[in-house]
């Protein structure tokens, strides 16, 4: 399902990628935990303009989803990703969800001290 959301954001074009992601990752017990979350997805796809049409020819669209394959290939053999969350801050690995305040005193210390 995570893919589809992918796809979806990506057919939106450049210009609501950013847009249709926040929407997804807002609304995503909405629709990733759903009984029909296809169905769902397509709900708030249609609110961003997609028709049934657009939404179904998207998530048949090989060259966006070979492009995520490829993105997700080259993350798992050259950069071990192997879960999600997989942040990588000035070099240093930071994989699994954690508290903010963990993760802030990550980031805190590769920040220059001021």
């Amino acid at each position: 399902v995570a893919t589809a959301g992918l796809m979806v954001s990506r057919c939106a074009g450049d210009e609501r990628y950013f847009g249709f992601l926040e929407v997804l990752f807002e609304r995503q017990q909405q629709w990733a935990y759903s009984e029909e979350p296809l169905e769902r997805l397509k709900d708030i796809a249609k609110q961003g303009g997609f028709t049934d049409a657009s939404f179904d020819a998207c998530l048949k669209n090989e060259d966006i989803l070979d492009h995520i394959r490829d993105v997700q290939k080259r993350a798992y053999e050259q950069l071990e990703v192997g879960s999600t969350p997989t942040f990588f801050i000035n070099g240093e690995k930071v994989e699994g969800a954690m508290p903010f305040a963990d993760f802030e005193k990550i980031i805190a210390k590769h920040l220059p001290e001021s």
